[in-house]
């Protein structure tokens, strides 16, 4: 009844503009009214002062004087508080009941669905239902899978994935969802697969299952996605971070192939000297096979080898023409007219220039073919895969250069030096074959067998002989100078890499001219490396030159008395003679590829090394089935004592829960928890204190996911962090990554959500006292600045990007190292409050009005003030002392974790105050 007052008075003040479909009070905010502010007050009391236009505009009129509501206008009120946040919604309903108890009675059957109620809602039945204004929505439940990433070993038939409901659970729901390729391809890897997911009434999670495809070679990182459809839902909402889940195949071949099983079980620092036995050549031929394997890889392989019979096919050609045009055309004694041979000269011409555009159309559009593009993305991947999911203790021994090399230099030397040139070998025999024909058949024309035998098998028996011996000869010597080549550059690429990472302490401490010295010495040492692998390569080089010289010495000395005698003619001299020198020069080049797949080495060991490094994605699958099995189990137990209402869900209750883990490094168990249990509630801040060293942040990094424990009873541990919360570990340390400062911002945004928005950004931003030139003018344009924001940015505004960052991410569970250590008092206190929003308002920065649809935000932090503690809902003492044979172990008698009260805390067991 208020509809057309309110439309009717903002028209006149706001002027002509179209709301479309808005209800009044987003109109309202649409047109240009006050901004909504962060502080929760604030926005309730703006949220209600527009909803009052809607229950009270025009003062109460009669209720026979006003005509009854439609259908329409009902469905267009129950949308706009079916977005209200539970107090707006509770002081619109006491407006109603108090001013308009009709309506009240008719909206409330409208919102509960008990349209066939004709008795009047009593007073105390209508205080009951305000109370509750979750129960009269029926909220519609968010549909996501239960984790952003799956593990399967390979081997296994399928891969079951889960699929959860949060929320209501009071109407059945539909999904539809579908498989797409990434890395693996459906049909070759896995089976691709669609359909719909049901839940019936009460079901929280779906099980799905994808068939996978076994193999036995190694294939890199194979991954395929699975995503449900947000047009295919029935009574739900696909979510925004979760509606899509990732699968990776863990790969349990050995790179390059499992003839090098042993590799599995080799410790990361015995790596390097195990790889280091095996002959090279054996690697590469064992690599070329398993890319071979790849069905893109072999289509442009077997295309390049067609069109290496057809260029010897051409050569062969050639050499006919050749001979032909010496001996039939150009000869002053052939008897033919004049025209007649210009004529044939002319053919001749055509049938020269003709191969050459064909064989240029065939090598150029064979570079879309992806034989090098695929291969290199095996291997590069394969290396940053292994990198990223390798055991800490693997990947803290692991130098940079090394793995910046792996990935950009070794994989395409590999690839082209390696994979190419053994296609090249094969395509380089195969021309020799048909010179081989060629020179057998030529000589039949003259009907001469004894040139035959005399001049055919000095270069073709001689040259392979020859070569066998002078590879033999210098095999040893050249691969020693190249891998002491490798070795020095690999050394100034670390020397270089440490001086960038750490220039801050050589200009601090003025040694500029030891860094000069140092680097100095390690080109000289390079260069003089250099030096003795080129000699060593000029050599072989001429090897080859001096067995080619004398082999056609030898034919010119044999075959030159037939030509004087007559017995052959001159244009078959000479184009046996030129094959002759191409043979030599096609030995010469199998030769130097050879050479080049010895020089690869290096490159292979360092490879191979680096790919078969033991992981942890298995410890991370482990760890996420008992997760799975440890939630499906409370889930059960808690289903009696729980009754979610419609904005709430049972998930929500899951805690996380630590119970008798441990660390290792190295193979050692180096920390432990023995407590009997920590639990912590979602939806709660949560404060780790304690004296320093006795294991908060491990504690910390632990449930964070930085580090990965291993049970100590495999009966009584459990670690249980939902996986169906997207948990966020921030370090102490700040880092950036190459890029604008936004894209640093909003670095952990989850592609497709609205999180990364720009206005969101920066009002974060002077939330965290970021209010600088950088951050009032900071842009998302792909062109932005680039800087280096370690030595720009001042100590403070790094640490506030750090926690910016972290509450743009907007993740569920957000664990933070010592986030007021770098901070004043001031600055403190709004780090303080920013995270106790976080968890209040179930992140911040973010639309009030879909607050009930979202879930519960938990922070655990690690404390150095009493401040942090003050505003925390639970303040746990991490507690123990060092044990001589371990390095950190939490506990005396045995370690605990108990909660206190805050007035119990005293200054010491704020471990990092001091600092």
């Amino acid at each position: 009844e208020g509809l057309k007052p309110l439309r009717s008075a903002q028209s006149r003040r706001l002027g002509n503009q179209s709301f479309g479909d808005l209800t009044p009070p987003a109109a309202i905010r649409r047109a240009g009214a006050q901004r909504q502010m962060s502080v929760p007050s604030r926005r309730s009391n703006e949220s209600f002062r527009n909803m009052q236009l809607v229950a009270e505009v025009e003062g109460p009129p009669e209720r026979n004087s006003a005509p009854a509501p439609n259908e329409s206008q009902r469905q267009y009120v129950k949308r706009w508080l079916s977005s209200a946040s539970p107090s707006d919604m509770e002081k619109v309903f006491n407006a109603l009941a108090s001013k308009r108890p009709d309506e009240y009675r008719d909206m409330a059957q409208l919102m509960t669905g008990q349209q066939g109620q004709s008795a009047p809602i009593s007073r105390s039945s209508t205080s009951s239902m305000i109370g509750r204004p979750s129960e009269l929505i029926g909220k519609v439940p968010i549909l996501q899978f239960s984790s952003p990433k799956y593990f399967c070993m390979e081997g296994e038939p399928v891969v079951k994935v889960v699929v959860i409901r949060v929320g209501s659970m009071e109407r059945p729901t539909r999904v539809a969802y579908r498989t797409e390729d990434k890395t693996a391809r459906a049909g070759h890897n896995y089976v691709h697969s669609q359909g719909e997911i049901v839940w019936d009434i009460g079901d929280i999670d779906k099980e799905i299952e994808i068939p996978l495809i076994d193999d036995s070679e190694w294939a890199g990182v194979l991954e395929f996605r699975i995503v449900l459809d947000k047009d295919g839902v029935d009574n739900g909402i696909v979510s925004e971070s979760l509606g899509e889940t990732w699968v990776q195949r863990i790969d349990d071949d050995v790179f390059p192939s499992n003839d090098f099983e042993t590799l599995r079980t080799v410790r990361p620092h015995e790596m390097a000297e195990e790889v280091r036995k095996i002959d090279t050549m054996r690697l590469i031929m064992e690599f070329a096979r398993t890319t071979f394997t790849d069905k893109t890889v072999r289509r442009g392989t077997i295309r390049m080898f067609l069109i290496g019979i057809l260029k010897n096919t051409f050569f062969v050609l050639h050499l006919a023409v050749s001979a032909y045009m010496v001996d039939a055309v150009l000869s002053p004694g052939h008897n033919a007219d004049k025209d007649d041979r210009i004529s044939r000269l002319f053919v001749i011409v055509v049938l020269t220039l003709l191969p050459t555009a064909v064989l240029h159309y065939l090598d150029y559009t064979q570079f879309a073919k992806g034989v090098v593009g695929i291969t290199r993305l095996r291997v590069a991947s394969g290396v940053m895969n292994s990198f990223l999911y390798m055991e800490d203790s693997a990947r803290q021994s692991m130098e940079t250069g090394d793995l910046v090399d792996a990935m950009t230099l070794d994989s395409d030397l590999l690839v082209k030096q390696g994979y190419l040139s053994l296609v090249a070998i094969v395509q380089l025999l195969g021309r020799i074959v048909m010179c081989f024909g060629f020179q057998m058949v030529a000589p039949l024309q003259s009907g001469s067998i004894s040139q035959l035998l005399n001049i055919r098998f000095v270069p073709l028996v001689a040259f392979p002989f020859l070569l066998l011996a002078v590879m033999w000869a210098r095999s040893k010597r050249t691969a020693d100078v190249l891998r002491e080549r490798q070795n020095y550059h690999t050394e100034l690429v670390k020397a270089v890499h440490s001086v960038v990472d750490n220039f801050r302490l050589i200009a601090d401490f003025n040694r500029r001219q030891w860094v000069m010295d140092m680097h100095t010495n390690n080109i000289a040492n390079f260069s003089k490396q250099d030096k003795a692998l080129s000699e060593v390569l000029c050599n072989n080089t001429y090897v080859m030159s001096w067995l080619t010289s004398a082999v056609v010495a030898a034919y010119v000395l044999l075959n030159g008395v037939d030509v004087i005698r007559g017995d052959m003619k001159v244009g078959m001299f000479l184009t046996c003679l030129g094959v002759c020198k191409t043979l030599g020069g096609l030995w010469t080049k199998i030769y130097m590829l050879m050479l080049q797949c010895i020089a690869l080495s290096t490159s292979i060991e360092r490879t191979v090394g680096i790919i078969n490094q033991q992981g942890d994605v298995k410890t991370r699958r482990e760890l996420h089935e008992h997760s799975y099995v440890a939630s499906k189990k409370f889930e059960q137990a808690e289903k009696s004592k729980h009754h979610p209402t419609g904005d709430e869900s049972l998930l929500d209750y899951l805690p996380i829960q630590v119970s008798k883990m441990g660390i290792t490094f190295n193979g050692h168990l180096e920390v432990k928890f023995g407590f009997e249990g920590l639990t912590i509630q979602q939806g709660t801040l949560i404060s780790l204190v304690g004296l320093a060293g006795q294991g908060r942040s491990t504690l910390l990094r632990m449930i964070g996911g930085a580090i990965l424990p291993i049970r100590l009873d495999e009966t009584n541990s459990t670690f249980l962090v939902p996986s169906h919360l997207r948990v966020l570990h921030v370090p102490h340390r700040t880092m950036f990554i190459n890029g604008s400062l936004y894209e640093n911002l909003t670095f952990g945004v989850v592609k497709g959500t609205q999180d990364g928005d720009l206005e969101r950004v920066k009002r974060i931003c002077r939330r965290c006292h970021l209010t600088g030139p950088l951050f009032e003018n900071l842009t998302d344009a792909p062109d932005s600045p680039q800087m280096m924001w370690t030595e720009t940015l001042s100590s403070t505004e790094k640490h506030m990007v750090s926690i910016a960052r972290a509450l743009i991410a907007n993740p569920e569970v957000l664990c933070i190292h010592k986030p007021t250590l770098q901070l004043g008092a001031l600055d403190s206190q709004t780090i303080i409050n920013l995270l106790r929003a976080f968890v209040d308002e179930r992140g911040v920065e973010l639309d009030p009005e879909k607050l009930r649809l979202r879930r519960p935000r938990t922070c655990i932090i690690t404390s150095v003030r009493h401040e942090s503690a003050e505003k925390a809902d639970q303040v746990y003492k991490v507690q123990g002392r060092r044990e001589p044979e371990s390095v950190q172990q939490v506990g005396s008698r045995r370690p605990s974790v108990q909660l206190l009260d805050i007035s119990q805390l005293r200054d010491e067991d704020f471990g990092d105050a001091r600092e």
